[in-house]
């Protein structure tokens, strides 16, 4: 299994839980384990399309996953998935 971390921001769709052990050989299989426990994340996460939505990066293991529109990238059992979504907005 790997580990798949989101944002706190991101965690409020999924009842605040920012760790999950995910089951998959590529990162679209491993989110994919996520959206059927959680199926309203998808829409902050993807395109209707399916392609990593522009202003969300996707970590896997530390470095940016390739293949955005695909999500081919492949997943081992001890691999970490990190989603990041942008956050704007504030005060100067």
């Amino acid at each position: 299994m790997a580990e798949l971390i989101l944002t706190r921001a991101l965690a409020a769709q999924v009842n605040n839980q920012l760790q999950h052990e995910v089951d998959g050989a590529n990162v679209r299989e491993a989110l994919e384990s996520v959206f059927a426990a959680y199926p309203q994340l998808r829409r902050y996460l993807l395109t209707d399309g399916g392609a990593v939505r522009q202003h969300v990066n996707v970590f896997l293991n530390e470095t940016l996953i390739e293949d955005r529109r695909g999500l081919s990238d492949a997943v081992s059992s001890g691999d970490t998935i990190h989603v990041i979504q942008a956050v704007s907005g504030g005060s100067a």
